[in-house]
């Protein structure tokens, strides 16, 4: 079985994962992202090139490793999350490259038996509540963050029949449910209906 956990930064895909590997005896393959995000910081900014060869660089990393464990695995994130990040950067979306990267990363996602999608919010923004633009400092933006699950969602609906896109609902929040609320889907595919 070949699973993908999905979804912006922030909402519990690592955890679950390990939870996920140790129920289903998968192995993991790391996010990779680490590769990108050191790139970006070390890339030239005008280089739309060089800032591509990056996202090229972490799509063929992740393909070569999942293609070591064809019998199965959980990848923490996957090409879906990796073109979602890719179409954030506005500057990339003016060259032609754009569609072929699209292409790739669409036709590679065919391959997961399942996307699951972690509710997103669960994890804490340092006090949501007394968020305020300017004043305060969160780890991350929520509102960015919520437009980029968002948008994962969407590509995941957008490339996969729905039954393979497991979404959590948002009011399951501990990591020990959402991995049961999972194995039920994947034991009883016709829940998958019922998301």
């Amino acid at each position: 079985m070949k699973i993908s956990l999905s979804g912006a930064a922030n909402c519990g895909k690592t955890t679950l994962v390990q939870l996920l590997s140790a129920t289903l005896s998968l192995p993991i393959i790391d996010e990779k992202f680490d590769i990108l995000m050191k790139g970006l910081l070390q890339a030239d900014c005008n280089s739309i090139e060089r800032i591509q060869l990056i996202f090229q660089q972490v799509f063929e990393e992740k393909k070569s490793t999942e293609v070591l464990f064809s019998k199965g695995f959980i990848t923490d994130r996957c090409p879906l999350d990796l073109f979602n990040f890719f179409s954030n950067l506005t500057t990339l979306l003016q060259t032609n490259e754009v569609y072929g990267f699209y292409e790739e990363c669409r036709q590679h996602v065919q391959q997961y038996d399942y996307v699951i999608i972690p509710p997103w919010g669960v994890a804490s923004y340092q006090d949501l509540d007394n968020y305020i633009l300017g004043e305060t400092k969160p780890v991350m933006s929520p509102w960015v963050n919520m437009n980029r699950h968002a948008s994962t969602i969407g590509l995941a609906l957008m490339w996969l029949p729905v039954e393979k896109v497991l979404i959590i609902p948002d009011d399951i929040l501990s990591t020990n449910e959402q991995c049961e609320w999972i194995i039920e889907r994947i034991c009883n595919p016709t829940k998958n209906k019922q998301n």
